[in-house]
């Protein structure tokens, strides 16, 4: 592990929490020095995280942050034994959850179809090799995720407002279910159609069309790309089952409000799982093979 998390052992969110923290500050170092980013890329990064740089909602992103990623840590912690454990994170894009597992002591992949952001998140890495003694074991792949070949299976498959954009989901499917290890676990993050105002967004960005097309970079090929395309949780589950998988859900997820009221939203998402929040995720484990 390249952080030292003493103290924080099975708290998954605060350890999830405290490794949003460092990504912050690796965020604002940016913000003051061209060191790793030129201006224009640490610009990129910026829009990007437009929110986190507010600090009056330091707090509540803090928390939603650990909230989305609490699980993969406790995956990822349990898994660690005497090799590293194997992730792969779908659509990276500027890196931070890649950064943050690695952080934990996991061999990661990350893989996006952007450039701008996979050159980003690979300069990114020099700011934490600098900073620990054990240099993240991370790469960034610049490709199209479902043509990836890879030499090793992965312990985990992580898609964070993935399936929005990918074409298409039985595709991704069935690709996690040949890249995971028997009993690897496929967790699936994302805006939750049922919600009322995460489908009125939806909706209003499908006004030139639900898919376009983007070029992979490393083949030129056009690549199908959805818009916003939001998919059921409940039609997701059916799809994992038809293809070996065991999956659970949770729900979760209220829009950014002023961080002095995150003590309510804390015990709120604690006490209900109502499939109407804003935020779904669905866990999966993939069925040993016989």
């Amino acid at each position: 592990m390249v952080l030292t998390i003493d103290g924080l052992q099975q708290n998954y969110y605060m350890i999830a929490n405290f490794i949003f923290r460092k990504i912050f500050d690796e965020i604002q170092f940016h913000s003051r020095s061209t060191r790793y980013l030129t201006r224009d890329e640490f610009r990129a990064l910026r829009r990007y995280y437009s929110s986190w740089m507010k600090s009056s909602l330091d707090e509540f992103h803090g928390h939603y942050f650990a909230r989305r990623i609490k699980n993969a840590v406790k995956l990822i912690i349990e898994s660690r034994g005497g090799t590293k454990p194997n992730v792969l994170d779908c659509g990276c894009g500027f890196g931070s959850e890649s950064i943050a597992f690695g952080l934990l002591g996991a061999k990661v992949f990350g893989v996006d179809l952007s450039t701008e952001r996979i050159n980003v998140a690979r300069k990114r890495l020099n700011y934490y090799d600098d900073r620990y003694a054990d240099k993240l074991d991370v790469n960034f792949k610049n490709t199209n995720i479902l043509d990836c070949k890879f030499d090793e299976l992965f312990d985990m498959v992580y898609a964070k407002e993935f399936i929005t954009h990918v074409y298409s989901v039985s595709k991704f499917v069935k690709f996690a279910k040949r890249v995971l290890k028997s009993n690897g676990h496929l967790i699936i993050t994302d805006a939750n159609p049922l919600n009322p105002a995460v489908y009125y967004k939806a909706w209003r960005a499908h006004e030139y069309g639900l898919y376009t097309v983007v070029a992979d970079p490393r083949t030129g090929k056009d690549v199908p790309y959805a818009v916003e395309r939001l998919v059921s949780p409940f039609y997701l589950k059916s799809l994992l089952r038809q293809n070996d998988f065991e999956p659970r859900s949770d729900f979760y997820g209220i829009p950014p409000v002023p961080s002095n009221l995150v003590w309510i939203i804390k015990p709120f998402e604690a006490k209900v799982n109502f499939p109407f929040l804003a935020i779904y995720e669905v866990i999966a484990m993939k069925h040993s093979v016989l």
